[in-house]
């Protein structure tokens, strides 16, 4: 019997939706990181899309911008490290 940790892949890619599963993860994993490492800042922060290997992350203040520019190689290593197979390429601040 197949772990479904290897299954979902497959019926996913079926489907045609393993980009849009790949994207939510990576969008989701990025607001955990800040809501468990930036507390004061995760509140303004919303990550938005990711897309051709693009995290974009818009911001309420340009102090949240700021503070989330100062740790964006901290959250890259951190990607790297727990998605390696996912290639993020950059991760973009606009601010609304």
């Amino acid at each position: 019997m197949e772990h479904i940790r290897s299954l979902m892949p497959k019926v996913l890619n079926k489907r045609g939706l393993h980009k849009h599963a790949q994207a939510a993860h990576v969008c989701w994993t990025v607001q955990e990181w800040f809501s468990d490492n930036h507390q004061d800042i995760a509140l303004y922060l919303k990550v938005v899309s990711f897309n051709n290997g693009i995290v974009s992350i818009v911001s309420e203040h340009s102090c949240a911008s700021q503070e989330c520019r100062d740790n964006l190689a901290e959250l890259k290593i951190y990607l790297k490290s727990s998605m390696p197979d996912i290639h993020i390429e950059d991760i973009r601040i606009v601010r609304s």
